[in-house]
């Protein structure tokens, strides 16, 4: 019998993916098809999910060892039952089609058919990992495929993926609740009105912080600013140097010794963050922080008048327009609007693509709650299409129950 393993770590709750995979775990157990949850067997380090099965021969395992992964997490998960984890007889049966995200390496289950379901970006180093020919290779959303290459120019390095895509196969699901939005009073928000309540966030940016071990460029948009700062603190701490006493001088010092000994890193994430949040906090922005779910999310975007995103593709950004808020998205360099708008169906209305979409974002925001609606409606579809896709690309029957 061939079953589906679901590759994947805890699904935290405050992990907007990890919750969109328990939900395709759900959606596929109410079709009877049989699922279970496989964990990781091999770190992933670049998007930070470590296992303690990491490298372990898969013989060796033990049913309460696969059980207690799930239900002793580290941080508050979505709820799982005992039997919808894989026993250590189905793992080690070895005929499972098993479905990686988009940065697992290789087969670590060591089942016999594989899924890629790319959930987002997948780095560099993993490619040489896929079987172009015999993996069956799926994006979650149109955005994925077509934006790969605008990351590609940004950090310098070719496109390996997308021009080696023979059919381009999408399942998105995600969770959404229609009747909350619905609930929420009309706010009259323009485009000329003071926006003293605003906020942003940075999240995973772009490029994305996970490509930054790849990123051969200097991010020239920041790179005048950050550098000025960094000279405007070599001089201050050059002045306080000559007007200090001698045992403050020489901490002064070292720490003038430190910062020319360490440059900024332009072409690293970490750098450009810490940049934004000091630019934005001094503006009087607030960072938003990770929220366990999209009522906390809505609850917080009702005190804001203005959101701005520098990763521009979370889901919190069409939170941020139901809400009420004017949602604006940093633009990608190199990507006009038209190729923003049509190249994934979630940017269609509401969001403003840099701050001259903001006019566009407010005349369309009265459509983006039914256009998500009509997406999520098509949540059950879209799986019952990925599995009968990946049952004529195997030739196989998948069981149910």
């Amino acid at each position: 019998m061939t079953n589906i393993l679901l590759y994947l770590p805890p699904p935290y709750k405050d992990s907007g993916g990890l919750g969109n995979f328990k939900l395709f775990f759900d959606i596929c157990k109410g079709l009877g098809y049989s699922i279970y949850f496989c964990p990781l067997f091999k770190n992933i380090p670049n998007i930070g999910f470590y296992t303690q099965f990491n490298d372990r021969n898969i013989d060796t395992i033990t049913h309460e060892e696969l059980i207690n992964y799930y239900q002793h997490p580290s941080r508050p998960i979505e709820f799982i039952e005992s039997c919808d984890i894989v026993t250590p007889s189905i793992l080690q049966a070895r005929n499972n089609v098993v479905i990686y995200c988009e940065d697992v390496m290789g087969n670590p289950s060591e089942q016999q058919h594989i899924v890629r379901w790319l959930f987002y970006f997948p780095i560099p180093s993993v490619l040489p990992y896929y079987n172009f020919d015999s993996d069956f290779i799926c994006f979650y959303s149109e955005y994925i495929f077509n934006f790969y290459k605008f990351i590609c120019i940004s950090c310098g390095f070719p496109d390996f993926l997308t021009k080696r895509i023979k059919k381009l196969n999408i399942c998105r699901i995600f969770k959404f609740q229609p009747h909350v939005y619905n609930s929420l009073p009309k706010r009259l928000i323009n485009s000329t009105m003071t926006t003293n309540s605003k906020c942003f966030t940075i999240r995973k940016g772009f490029p994305p912080a996970s490509f930054s071990a790849y990123n051969n460029r200097i991010n020239i948009e920041y790179y005048k600013k950050i550098m000025q700062n960094y000279k405007t603190s070599i001089q201050i701490l050059t002045q306080q140097i000559n007007t200090t006493t001698t045992f403050k001088k020489r901490q002064i010092k070292k720490q003038l010794i430190d910062i020319i000994n360490n440059p900024p890193k332009m072409n690293s994430f970490l750098t450009i963050k810490n940049y934004l949040k000091t630019k934005f906090l001094n503006m009087n922005y607030e960072n938003i922080e990770e929220k366990t779910s999209s009522i906390e999310y809505i609850n917080y975007f009702k005190t804001k008048d203005f959101f701005l995103s520098f990763d521009p593709f979370t889901f919190i950004s069409i939170i941020a327009s139901l809400s009420g808020c004017i949602s604006v998205i940093k633009k990608i360099h190199g990507l006009n609007f038209e190729e923003w708008r049509n190249g994934e169906p979630f940017n269609k209305y509401g969001i403003a693509y840099g701050h001259d979409g903001i006019q566009y974002a407010l005349q369309t925001q009265h459509l983006l709650l039914d256009h998500i609606t009509n997406m999520y409606s098509q949540n059950t579809n879209n799986v019952i299409d990925l599995i009968n896709n990946i049952q004529k690309h195997f030739n196989i029957t998948i069981n149910k129950i």
